[in-house]
């Protein structure tokens, strides 16, 4: 068996293992940063507020390998954004959706928008949004989640809120609610664990 031979079969082979080695996959969080799934396709990308605002109805986006900035949801419809690995996000800002989960986050500031999860307020409120299988640590001077008035249908579920001013603050007004919330751990902030 000539060298040269004995050389391409080994060059071969670590193309094969290099390429496994660095394949995508959603079921691997280091292996990737973003993946939108619609459907049977998924699509790998880096930058997930890109990824959430070409997302489509019924799409959902799973997050991996972090740390990724403030995040804005903005006119979305039927949209799950999840991670399965606790990706590191510095904060949520949601404005305009329906139909929207968040999912799976370590959301740990610091924010600019005032809250680790911040609902924006009358014309820029939300509808049937459910916030579920968080951490929420955004620091003590911003709320960890804050729900300004006119959102309606909200669903905080099983999440852990901890190191903020207020754990959840509640600043309402109009027709807002209901609000559901279920399953919370909110403990160790530094003014009130749930405010109204």
């Amino acid at each position: 068996m000539s060298a040269k031979f004995i050389f391409s079969c080994v060059g071969f082979l670590l193309f094969i293992f290099t390429q496994t080695a660095h394949a995508q996959s959603v079921s691997n969080c280091s292996s990737f940063k973003v993946a939108t799934v619609r459907g049977t396709n998924t699509t790998f990308s880096t930058d997930l507020n890109a990824a959430i605002n070409s997302a489509q109805s019924n799409d959902t986006i799973r997050v991996g390998n972090g740390p990724f900035p403030e995040i804005t949801v903005n006119a979305k419809t039927n949209l799950i954004i999840q991670s399965s690995c606790s990706s590191v996000v510095r904060s949520f800002q949601l404005k305009n959706n329906n139909g929207l989960v968040i999912d799976g986050f370590d959301i740990s500031g610091p924010s600019t928008v005032g809250a680790g999860i911040f609902f924006a307020v009358g014309g820029n409120a939300n509808n049937n949004v459910t916030i579920r299988n968080n951490k929420v640590h955004a620091g003590s001077t911003v709320n960890g989640i804050e729900i300004r008035n006119k959102n309606t249908n909200i669903n905080l579920q099983n999440n852990d809120i901890y190191g903020n001013a207020n754990g959840i603050f509640y600043n309402v007004g109009g027709p807002s609610g209901p609000y559901v919330v279920t399953g919370n751990n909110v403990h160790g902030n530094y003014q009130n664990g749930i405010s109204v």
